[in-house]
């Protein structure tokens, strides 16, 4: 389908289109924070309107009322992300999948998000955050093999903090956590990431585990 039969969106919409790239599942809550809205019901209206026009999903048992709605692309969305030149090309042929994921994976993407949503309020406003997830990261070799959650640069007062971040669930296996501090002092060792970025330090590995 051409870009010009597609459903108009307004600017706003392609940006939630955008963060659904990114984060891959968001509530309304978290689109509300991202937005930096007082009130959800704007958002909402672009929500729905983005729902009718087929470019997101909505996931929600119709008999849970205390979990909140969670959204995620649709196929359609393609057609308008495929424009962007740093967008995964080969992730965008499994948005049809996007809304058949597991609880867990939604739920751990959720965690992710609220990572992001935290470094955001707890930096100086006029810090600059660079944050890309694991899918993100699956073009660039000299990251970790088994790519982190996530890759976080703030740059406040002219100096800029990295992270690799990993995020636990308590379903994970009890070894996980310490298989992957092995694998990050061996990944250290090889010297790749001094390698491919100018001898830039290396970053500080976040973990968050469930207790």
């Amino acid at each position: 389908m051409k870009t010009t039969n597609l459903p108009p969106i307004t600017k706003q919409q392609t940006q939630t289109i955008n963060h659904l790239y990114k984060f891959r599942y968001i509530t309304i809550k978290q689109f509300q924070q991202l937005f930096n809205h007082k009130t959800h019901f704007r958002i909402q209206e672009w929500l729905n309107d983005l729902r009718d026009k087929k470019y997101i999903e909505r996931i929600k048992d119709p008999k849970d009322i205390t979990n909140p709605s969670v959204y995620c692309l649709a196929q359609r969305a393609r057609h308008i992300l495929k424009q962007d030149e740093t967008v995964n090309q080969s992730f965008l042929k499994w948005l049809y999948k996007e809304k058949d994921n597991l609880e867990p994976f939604i739920n751990h993407h959720l965690f992710v998000l609220d990572a992001y949503l935290y470094f955001l309020k707890n930096s100086d406003k006029n810090a600059g955050i660079t944050f890309f997830n694991e899918h993100e990261l699956r073009d660039y070799d000299y990251f970790p093999l088994h790519k982190p959650d996530a890759y976080i640069a703030i740059t406040e007062n002219g100096k800029t903090q990295r992270y690799f971040l990993e995020s636990f669930d308590d379903t994970d296996p009890h070894w996980l956590p310490i298989q992957k501090i092995r694998d990050y002092i061996d990944y250290s060792k090889e010297g790749t990431w001094q390698a491919n970025t100018e001898n830039t330090p290396f970053p500080s590995i976040l973990f968050i585990v469930p207790n």
